[in-house]
């Protein structure tokens, strides 16, 4: 009987739009993750599994830049790779240390297609649970399963999203599926668990702070009037937190490292307090841009708490959606990019559907900002392993985009990424300015009722 009921539902569900969309997404993830890369990344990945096997701790060798909780599923996952005779992660080519740390920033090791793929599998999953994710948040909250189907659709077949998981390989999209879970065990009432998410998230990279004022905020409107109650919900968020980070920490903790696993956010204020007295620099901006963010994040919070649980809703995600897009409104990497669309799809699919057209072209022009710092050397394990193309024409391809634009000593590359930056930016600004409109004219309906 339960057979016949799982055969019937399986049927039912491979007869959903939603199931075609699974497959696209997973057959063109399936694809690509093998053979396009991006060497810089995960060839730091590779050493650094390399390293915890040889017997190293994370810090113990240079390389590794990030919270232990990156390098805690770097040694697991090894294991898993080894299981399936993953052993060979990649190639040191000669004719490639010539460019290593160049202009367009790549490794002179080529990675095999078997490490590109199994290194990329757990951020095909996490793109997965996301879109699980932006499913159940959509059809809880209208009862509509178009609505939930296409907000599904715009996350899991975003090109950004594809490029970042199965071609960069950074684990930006892990982070997120954490970010996403904390809201929406907040959203369900589980404090304690979204505590524990969100420390994840944050401890894996520093973004998620940005969210922090409106999750804190969304808490409060929801027992306004009742501070005790406030109070013991947000004591079981932090103590799920607490209780993570502490887990996270106990091995940095007992071998002595805990200030060197915190040396990714400190170098960077290191410098930034160093470049704010001796000049403006990309540093300085991005320094501004997340401290601008912050206070962005802050006000949009307070205008939440005080809309009341009438509006709470569209107000928190519409918080979430500005904070994040703001935090990242200069790209000054591409995986960044990704961490405000689900926001971005979220209030769309279930506020104001004109959002998607925008999201979409938002979403090509960042692909195309992403395939122009990934250069020519996605196509590395190609040229390395499959005869596509020499490493040395690859190469010559690579340091011709590292040539001066005609009439300037700006180098191309540089040049493509100043204007793409440029025009993204601007692009996200526009869409903030319609944010803004909507909401007075939403304001005045409101008056008029």
């Amino acid at each position: 009987m339960r057979t016949d009921r799982f055969t019937t539902a399986l049927k039912g569900f491979i007869k959903r739009p939603v199931f075609i969309i699974l497959m696209i997404g997973l057959t063109v993830r399936l694809v690509l993750m093998p053979l396009l890369t991006h060497p810089f990344d995960l060839g730091a990945w590779a050493v650094t599994i390399q390293h915890i096997q040889a017997g190293a701790g994370l810090y113990e060798i240079s390389g590794y830049w990030y919270t232990p909780v990156w390098g805690y599923f770097l040694a697991l996952w090894s294991n898993v790779m080894d299981l399936f005779g993953v052993t060979s992660y990649g190639s040191m080519f000669s004719d490639a240390i010539m460019v290593e740390y160049s202009e367009v920033r790549t490794l002179a090791i080529f990675l095999t297609p078997a490490f590109n793929f199994f290194i990329k599998v757990p951020l095909l999953i996490s793109d997965l649970i996301t879109g699980y994710l932006i499913y159940r948040i959509v059809f809880e909250r209208t009862k509509d399963k178009n609505k939930a189907t296409l907000g599904f659709a715009l996350w899991f077949l975003c090109p950004m999203v594809i490029l970042n998981s199965a071609v960069h390989g950074m684990f930006d999209t892990v982070m997120i599926m954490f970010m996403l879970l904390s809201v929406y065990s907040l959203y369900k009432g589980h404090n304690f668990l979204a505590g524990i998410s969100f420390s994840v998230a944050v401890l894996l990279k520093i973004f998620p702070v940005f969210i922090l004022p409106a999750l804190v905020a969304y808490l409060m409107m929801k027992h306004k009037g009742d501070m005790r109650t406030t109070l013991r919900h947000l004591g079981m968020a932090a103590l799920g937190a607490t209780v993570m980070f502490v887990l996270i920490y106990v091995p940095q903790i007992i071998d002595g490292t805990l200030g060197e696993s915190f040396i990714f956010f400190t170098s960077r204020f290191d410098v930034v307090a160093g470049s704010l007295s001796s000049g403006p620099t990309g540093l300085t901006v991005d320094f501004l841009q997340y401290l601008a963010a912050i206070i962005l994040a802050i006000i949009l919070a307070i205008r939440m708490y005080r809309k009341g649980e009438e509006k709470g809703d569209e107000a928190f995600f519409s918080c979430l959606m500005l904070s994040t897009a703001v935090a990242v409104l200069i790209p000054a990497a591409p995986q960044y990019q990704v961490i405000f669309m689900p926001f971005m799809v979220l209030f769309a699919v279930m506020f104001d559907r004109r959002l998607i057209w925008p999201f979409l072209i938002l979403s090509v022009m960042v692909s195309v900002y992403a395939l122009v710092v990934y250069n020519f050397y996605i196509f590395s394990t190609l040229a390395a392993y499959f005869g596509f193309l020499e490493i040395d024409q690859l190469l010559r391809l690579a340091e011709w985009t590292c040539r001066p634009v005609p009439g300037t000593s700006i180098p191309l590359h540089t040049f493509s990424i100043g204007t793409l930056t440029i025009i993204i930016a601007a692009f996200k600004l526009m869409i903030i300015r319609h944010w803004i409109k909507y909401e007075r004219g939403r304001h005045a309906t409101d008056d008029q009722k």
